[in-house]
């Protein structure tokens, strides 16, 4: 019984601790390595062309989406990110680039993709300059 007890004590300490919300600057530092990471995985689709393999596009934008779930989780601890512009153009580039893979030739839609990708990127800088601290 005191075994049952003492595990528990110390189960009980350790989710405590675990629960314990980030300082500020653990989380600005979690946020903005949670945009370095997204932005990392805009880069294959920035090389989509009309002879690009579609199943590895869809793998691309899959990692870019999961990527950009992290970036959302690690802003519920920045109350001053403001997603609210890069939530668009992410959820605009996806429409995008599906519905690019829908189409006979990917050739027709490339210009959207870029742009699409372009506002992304624009969104995702003007973010990090003003929740991120440079070096």
């Amino acid at each position: 019984m005191k075994k049952l007890t003492l595990v528990l004590l110390v189960l009980l300490i350790w989710l405590s601790s675990a629960c314990q919300p980030q300082s500020a600057p653990e989380a600005e530092d979690a946020f903005c390595q949670s945009l370095a990471d997204f932005n990392q995985t805009l880069q294959p689709l920035t090389e989509i062309n009309a002879s690009s393999d579609r199943e590895q596009i869809k793998t691309d934008l899959e990692t870019a989406q999961q990527a950009w779930l992290d970036v959302q989780e690690a802003g519920q601890e920045m109350r001053e990110a403001n997603l609210s512009n890069l939530e668009l153009a992410v959820t605009n580039l996806g429409k995008t680039i599906q519905a690019a893979l829908g189409v006979a030739s990917l050739e027709d839609s490339l210009a959207g993709i870029q742009k699409a990708l372009g506002d992304v990127q624009t969104a995702l800088a003007e973010l990090q300059k003003v929740n991120c601290s440079t070096p």
